[in-house]
């Protein structure tokens, strides 16, 4: 090929084989053209796949154009063509190829490898005749052990068969006979080292490491060779296209099967539907003649009759009760009818994460197909809205794919021309004050909105720069609400959506992901303030939206880095918590007083529609939730996703030790740990078919988390991206699907002893001033305090670990500034003169502890102005 030649194949694969048509000129190919590649349309062009490798197959000087293949695919002619048959014989011939190539190198290998046992006793010397004298002893060794293994399990055979152990029995059997091959594999080694051959000998010296053939590629590779050249190999572009080609084959032949097997039951379909209408046809023809019969009879008796003939008094009666029935009836239908005309449905979602996976292959939609399956689920209900708890985009810069297919989604299924049936009654201009349209979406006149979504922020859309976030460009085109938005941190004025439909009246507050820390911090302090309607103010459905960690996350900090269930006011009937991904869909009711009944509100946890990490959380079935609103009553629907992907998660604890001869850096050939493992990922993915749902995606997410004892810490243990690339086709994660650690018993006894020691009053505390108060306040002796007072050590630690927004300072450590608190105190008591009452000593003290708070403020509020 020329270089002129190269160039205008780049130049046709950057800028497309019609880079010189003039502009407006729509002449483009056709799939169908003979300059196109066919093979290219149908899945890839085999030449493009070994570009560049051992087994190049040269340039393929057809036009590859993905937008010809989706044109192709969406075409009626499509798998009509013959196309496919090509591209299939092709591959075929591929993979026979290098079938071959790997039987011949493996004879080969069966000739050549014998060689490395033959090594080590030839080449003179007597200094290797004493080692090949110590290698037999060794193999002598192992035998009598395996012969001692097997007498030990057939004696354990024949007594477990006594005791009617069939089952125990045969595993022993097995067991015996698994010892039987290792003794004769030694044997075989002890008959080649015993007698060598002169032709083995000479070539045993080119030789110094044994040798086995890839089963994909053909490639010779070293046995037990460094895990970085294996993962090297199995990356490498040849070993993968011969993968791809062969998983092609099974995958086209397979839907082959498939077709071939559907063509056969239409046909089988078809031909029981002819014999059916045969056969109903001579039915009808049947009954037509009976039927005219019975006509011929009914004339003949017709005339006997009388035409006016009156009713008879029980017949009127019977008449009379069939309508005071249908009246019963029907005032039942007009009871139901108006109690629904007071009902408002929302569907509940939460932790969308739409655009996680884009960057894997095969898991680029999932979040996509779940959003989808959402909104279709909000228009076959006929919810009156949809309510999103944060979260929507799993970054806060979406990409433009992203944002192109959740643009598309919203407007097919949230646009209409259903009327909406709810009233929306409080200020826009608060409820969207970051918005330049100052009205809720369903009442603008330019957009035709069905069903209205309203949504907070979460910690993965949240702001930034300038205070903008992927939710404001959905909120300004018109396709959601997005309210829960605050610019100030200072203080939160929490200001409800005030919506009605009928008798019932929502008032709906959101507040979007803020710092665990503030919002806490605000919540105490009394800065966040929440308006309640002032008409009627208890006939109001008081709906809370969060986006908060809700269990305890820190052990440190005061404020435990989440939201405590305790501070959220009691007024509300409902919390509806984002940002844990686990779901409890079923309404939990909390009761923040003991004393009074009732004094509680209901918190729904719907957790994530699609997994963002592998855990026991995430492997929880996803689900959303229907709420039915009816005055101050609801109940709720959970309704489970059928689109997210199956996620099978377990846990394996080894308690075998290492064989004899592995070390960190090595590991002997079939391994029982493998084995285990391997029949426990097959044991996961059977059970996984069994529970897949039909629109779930067919690979699975897998992790098997193993945990090998204490004398594996100086083994190698499993190499797990080898485990992976053997369930390639199998699992969507086959890199990652196995994860392993050593359980270190003895450190850990040792850190919970000293955790229990350090921790056993912190332990009971919620906050650092109750472990200070708890160790100070009732001290005696050495353990009291002596100038500082607990108050005043309580504000040190306070300003020391929430100083700027619960950032800790690194000017000066804790230590270094309770002690200048300390010198202050001292300098100030020795001014005192101690002839004064104990009163003012209280007032001195008093004077120097607001002397610090104030000092702690100006801190923080230069912190803030820098």
């Amino acid at each position: 090929m020329s270089a002129t030649e190269q160039m205008a194949a780049m130049l046709n694969e950057l800028m497309g084989p019609k880079r010189n048509a003039d502009f407006g000129d729509d002449n483009e190919p056709d799939f169908d053209e003979p300059d196109v590649c066919k093979h290219f349309l149908v899945a890839f062009c085999p030449n493009e796949m070994f570009k560049n490798t051992k087994a190049d197959l040269g340039f393929c000087p057809k036009i590859h154009d993905p937008a010809l293949r989706t044109k192709y695919r969406q075409s009626s002619r499509f798998e009509k063509l013959g196309y496919e048959e090509d591209f299939l014989n092709k591959i075929r011939r591929l993979d026979d190829d290098v079938r071959r190539k790997i039987e011949k190198n493996e004879r080969r290998l069966a000739v050549t490898q014998p060689v490395i046992s033959a090594a080590s006793t030839s080449s003179g010397g007597e200094g290797e005749t004493e080692a090949h004298r110590r290698q037999k002893e060794l193999i002598a060794e192992q035998q009598s052990s395996l012969s001692a293994k097997i007498s030990e399990c057939m004696e354990k055979a024949e007594t477990l068969g006594a005791q009617g152990k069939v089952d125990e029995a045969k595993e022993a059997v097995r067991q015996a006979e698994k010892f039987k091959q290792e003794r004769a594999a030694l044997d075989r080694l002890l008959t080649q080292s015993t007698n060598p051959t002169n032709h083995i000998e000479d070539l045993a010296n080119q030789l110094s490491k044994p040798m086995e053939v890839c089963q994909v590629c053909g490639c010779f590779m070293l046995v037990n060779d460094v895990q970085q050249r294996i993962d090297d190999h199995y990356a490498g572009k040849q070993h993968m296209a011969y993968a791809k080609i062969r998983s092609t084959i099974e995958e086209m032949e397979k839907k082959m099967e498939e077709k071939r097997k559907e063509r056969a039951e239409r046909d089988n379909r078809e031909r029981e539907k002819r014999d059916k209408d045969r056969k109903d046809r001579e039915e009808r023809d049947r009954n037509d003649r009976k039927r005219d019969d019975r006509e011929r009879d009914r004339e003949r008796d017709r005339d006997r009759r009388s035409r006016h003939r009156s009713r008879s008094p029980r017949s009127r009666r019977d008449s009379d009760r069939r309508y005071e029935r249908f009246r019963g009836d029907r005032r039942d239908r007009d009871r139901r009818d108006d109690r629904s005309r007071h009902r408002v449905k929302v569907l509940v979602a939460t932790d969308m994460h739409v655009g996680f996976g884009e960057r894997f292959g095969n898991r680029e939609n999932d979040s996509l197909n779940t959003l989808e399956e959402v909104l279709k689920l909000a228009k076959e209900k006929a919810v009156d809205f949809v309510l999103l708890g944060g979260d929507l985009f799993h970054e806060n810069k979406p990409s433009r794919e992203t944002q192109l297919q959740v643009t598309r989604l919203f407007r097919k299924y949230c646009l209409g021309n259903r009327p909406v049936s709810i009233q929306y009654l409080s200020d826009p201009a608060v409820n969207f004050k970051q918005s330049q349209f100052l009205f809720v979406n369903y009442e603008d006149s330019n957009i035709n909105v069905e069903i209205p979504v309203f949504s907070i922020h979460g910690n993965h859309d949240d702001l930034t720069g300038k205070g903008l976030s992927a939710l404001d460009v959905l909120h300004e085109s018109g396709l959601i609400n997005f309210f829960g938005k605050f610019e100030n941190i200072d203080e939160f004025i929490v200001s409800p959506i005030l919506l009605k439909k009928g008798k019932t009246h929502i008032a709906l507050y959101g507040i979007g992901s803020q710092r665990d820390d503030r919002l806490c911090r605000a919540f105490r302090e009394e800065k966040i303030r929440f308006l309640r309607p002032k008409n009627n103010t208890e006939s109001w459905f008081s709906v809370l939206v969060l986006h908060q960690n809700r269990p305890r996350r820190s052990q440190d900090r005061s404020t435990g880095a989440h939201l405590p269930e305790s501070l959220i006011p009691t007024f509300f009937d409902l919390v509806i918590w984002g940002h844990e991904h686990e779901c409890k869909i079923e309404p939990q009711y909390y009761e923040s007083s003991v004393d009074v009944c009732g004094d509680g509100f209901y918190i729904i946890q719907p957790g994530s529609t699609i997994a963002t990490s592998l855990s026991a959380e995430e492997a929880v079935p996803k689900k959303v939730t229907i709420l039915t609103i009816y005055e101050r009553k609801f109940f709720s629907n959970p309704i489970l996703l059928q689109t997210p992907r199956q996620i099978l998660f377990a846990d394996l604890l080894l308690t075998i030790d290492p064989p004899f001869g592995v070390t960190k850096t090595h590991r002997v050939e079939n391994m029982l740990d493998e084995k285990i493992v391997m029949e426990k990922i097959d044991a996961m993915l059977r059970e996984g078919k069994l529970q897949l749902l039909p629109k779930q995606p067919k690979l699975p997410l897998l992790r098997l988390r193993v945990t090998y004892p204490e004398s594996w810490s100086n083994a190698m243990k499993l190499q797990c991206r080898r485990i992976g690339v053997k369930y390639a086709n199998e699992v969507a994660n086959p890199m990652d699907m196995v994860v392993v650690k050593v359980a270190k018993v003895r450190c850990q006894r040792k850190q919970a002893k000293a955790e229990k020691i350090v921790f056993e009053t912190a332990g009971k505390a919620k906050t650092l001033e109750e472990i200070v108060n708890s160790q100070f306040i009732n001290a005696e002796g050495v353990s009291q305090l002596a100038v500082l007072t607990p108050k005043t050590l309580n504000e040190l630690i306070r300003s020391q670990v929430e100083l700027d927004e619960g950032k800790k300072r690194k000017d000066k450590p804790l230590s270094e500034n309770i002690n200048a608190q300390k010198e202050k105190l001292v300098e100030a008591l020795s001014k005192i003169n101690y002839e004064v009452n104990t009163s003012k000593l209280k007032d001195l003290e008093n004077l120097i502890m607001g002397d610090i708070i104030k000092a702690r403020d100006l801190r923080i509020q230069k912190t803030e102005c820098r």
